[in-house]
């Protein structure tokens, strides 16, 4: 029982000290403490000479699976980096085709995962990307 006391007191003392202490005073993180954190990649901004195209699947119905396949690439925070996500998926059946994972931004994962789906279940009619 007063060994848990104890600790408590302790335990309180510790961040009475550290509010009531100013700033100047306060030591720095050691370096085994310091949270690296990675900024974030700019994937969606265009290039200012790119080309817009219009959205030419807004008005289509989707009523079959295999008739639309999309794709989408996003980042995953690691510690030190990021990992890459590649998916393609059927619209109609919402259905995740293949994936790949990659530590690097290189075009040959996602052309690898487009020829797994194609492998799996044919040519789709329509494929849309961002």
């Amino acid at each position: 029982m007063w060994r848990r006391r104890r600790a408590t007191r302790l335990r309180c003392r510790a961040i009475r000290r550290s509010r009531l202490l100013p700033a100047t005073l306060k030591l720095p993180r050691p370096p085994w403490r310091l949270r690296l954190r990675a900024t974030k990649p700019r994937l969606s901004q265009p290039h200012p000479t790119h080309k817009v195209y219009p959205y030419l699947l807004r008005s289509l119905s989707i009523t079959r699976a295999n008739q639309v396949w999309a794709t989408d690439i996003t980042y995953i925070p690691m510690p030190r980096g990021f990992a890459y996500l590649v998916a393609i998926m059927d619209w109609a059946s919402r259905k995740t085709l293949s994936w790949r994972l990659s530590n690097t931004l290189a075009p040959s994962f996602c052309v690898e995962a487009l020829e797994e789906g194609i492998a799996k279940l044919g040519m789709p009619e329509i494929f849309n990307t961002d």
